[in-house]
């Protein structure tokens, strides 16, 4: 994904199972039980191109409907 803007940005998926995203070096784990948004905290994204890879842990019952990624002003919006 090419980031056009440096700074702070939140994502939010909309899930349900076990993921795992790494952004660039970044690994989070998420997960939610219910087919629900799940949000993360904020990332500190340069101008570039950046890599984006979301792998399913638990592969008889995830599903993964839409992510969001979207710039914040303060970490904690």
């Amino acid at each position: 994904i090419e980031i056009l803007r440096e700074g702070l940005y939140k994502i939010a998926l909309k899930l349900k199972g076990e993921f795992e995203l790494t952004v660039d070096n970044k690994k989070f784990r998420v997960n939610s039980t219910e087919f629900n948004f799940v949000y993360l905290d904020a990332v500190y994204l340069s101008k570039g191109q950046h890599t984006f890879r979301l792998k399913p842990l638990s592969y008889n019952s995830c599903f993964l409907d839409v992510v969001w990624l979207y710039s914040v002003k303060k970490g904690n919006e």
